[in-house]
């Protein structure tokens, strides 16, 4: 785990031990990015999405982590970008959840708060803080998912 103060939007990178690990996603090319965007507040949730479809990206949303649970049944997703705070669980739970199919699945919380609880365990995970600059969502995601060449 590193801590990257600056602009206090980014506090937490964990990245996976090895991305060669059996069963790690492999590299695809001139593919976008596929987001799972998990936010229940409406605005934010828009917004976000607009941004990430403008820089190029593929975005499935969701309002809550029921509707995030059955899109990945949907959709196949490169990672996942959650709200901490969602009704029915908690982005932590949520991630838990889709990475017993998943187990690489990389995960950006989105928080208003610098802590996210269990987040030190989580592998290739990182937390921004809102409110958080567009820019570096987008940049952590594209670091986060180096293996889509079209992105």
């Amino acid at each position: 785990m590193r801590s990257e103060p600056g602009n206090g939007t980014i506090v937490h990178i964990c990245l996976p031990r090895s991305m060669g690990e059996e069963g790690a996603i492999t590299e695809s090319s001139d593919v976008p990015i596929t987001v799972l965007l998990v936010e229940d507040e409406v605005l934010i949730r828009i917004s976000t999405a607009d941004l990430l479809q403008d820089s190029g990206m593929s975005v499935v949303e969701a309002g809550s982590a029921d509707e995030a649970l059955a899109a990945m049944g949907d959709h196949p997703v490169d990672i996942l970008v959650t709200d901490v705070n969602l009704p029915e669980m908690s982005g932590p739970q949520l991630i838990l959840k889709i990475r017993e199919t998943l187990p690489h699945l990389p995960v950006i919380f989105a928080t208003g708060d610098n802590n996210v609880p269990g987040m030190e365990e989580l592998e290739h995970s990182a937390v921004i803080v809102k409110p958080y600059e567009y820019e570096i969502l987008v940049t952590h995601i594209r670091a986060m998912v180096p293996w889509r060449a079209g992105a």
